[in-house]
């Protein structure tokens, strides 16, 4: 939640979702980030429409945990056209040569996955990929 509080995401502008895949036993936590407000967006929330070009789901970020308990954190920019993903893209891997791209149903993504355990902190990190998404003016 503190990432959200420092994009100034209003509550109504995020999903939180916990569930546990049956085919993988991967359980999944993370909150989608939708479309700012029409009314007083913030400024990085309009930053990462701009940056994404989508009109409903703009990100994802959260936490993946195998069966095996490894902790991964993750985080999902849905692009509604490969153009603006592959921009994205471009500009994220300069900071996280890691980042790929991934479909997911008729949006293109942008994904950034990390191991707990390394050197940066969770919210850290997660401000870090926002950062080099051009997601700037964060609390």
């Amino acid at each position: 939640m503190a990432l959200y509080e420092s994009l100034r995401i209003k509550p109504k502008q995020r999903k939180f979702e916990v569930y546990q895949s049956e085919d993988d036993g991967v359980s999944v936590a993370g909150i989608y980030i939708r479309k700012p407000p029409a009314k007083n967006p913030s400024k990085p929330h309009l930053h990462l429409q701009k940056a994404t070009g989508s009109d409903e789901r703009q990100a994802w970020a959260g936490y993946f945990a195998s069966a095996e308990d490894e902790i991964t954190r993750a985080v999902y920019f849905y692009c509604e056209k490969a153009a603006k993903r592959d921009a994205l893209l471009q500009k994220v891997q300069a900071k996280f040569p890691r980042a790929r791209s991934e479909p997911d149903g008729h949006l293109h993504c942008v994904v950034l996955e990390s191991i707990l355990g390394e050197k940066v902190n969770d919210l850290d990190w997660f401000r870090l990929v926002f950062e080099a998404a051009g997601v700037g003016g964060m609390a």
